[in-house]
């Protein structure tokens, strides 16, 4: 998979090392300096950054485009990009087994069809996304949640198998100072729809 790596030439290089492990199927067309006149020039308007940016993806085609001073992928990530690029449809089975606690719910709460309209929505996905997405679920948003100054309502499972709740919103309380949580004893991550998709909560 070809990459473009966008942020600071350090940054940038310590990722595409990350990336370039043998067998991880990555491989850099380059990086492009965020902090460089090119992009970052106060004599450039927002338009103009993007115009420039756009002239390299042009010019480079790569089939994603990882930021560095967001996401720069663990061992742990690239592990799990690497599972996901090689067999992405037992790799997203494995997932929504995890996502829908089949191996408690199966029949009962969760019917074969509802599964099965989940893995064929993720099987017809972009393989691309599938994988390139994988380093951004580690983005770190704790530094944001003080900021949040209206109150809040947060509905998880205890039995979150991907979002483990003392890991994600067991913390919330001591991260939003108004924040109430309502903890589904023994149960997943409530869903929205016919097709379930994860409620979310700002961790």
């Amino acid at each position: 998979m070809h990459t473009l790596v966008v942020g600071s030439a350090e940054e940038a290089l310590h990722l595409i090392d990350t990336l370039e492990r043998p067998g991880s199927g990555f491989h850099a067309l380059g990086y492009v300096d965020a902090e460089s006149p090119f992009l970052a020039s106060e004599e450039l308007t927002a338009a103009d950054r993007v115009a420039r940016f756009r002239s390299v993806l042009a010019e480079l085609h790569p089939d994603c485009v990882f930021l560095a001073s967001l996401a720069t992928p663990s061992p742990v990530a690239v592990a799990v990009m690497q599972a996901a690029r090689q067999d992405t449809p037992a790799w997203m089975k494995g997932f929504l087994d995890n996502f829908y606690n089949i191996d408690k719910l199966r029949g009962t709460l969760v019917s074969d069809q509802a599964y099965q309209a989940s893995w064929n929505l993720a099987a017809s996905a972009s393989a691309v996304a599938a994988v390139a997405c994988i380093p951004t679920w580690g983005t770190d948003f704790r530094a944001d949640l003080p900021r949040i100054d209206v109150p809040m309502l947060v509905i998880q499972g205890d039995d979150d198998q991907v979002l483990p709740y003392p890991k994600t919103g067991g913390r919330l309380p001591g991260l939003i100072s108004n924040v109430q949580m309502a903890v589904i004893t023994a149960g997943r991550t409530p869903s929205r729809g016919p097709t379930p998709i994860r409620s979310t909560v700002p961790c």
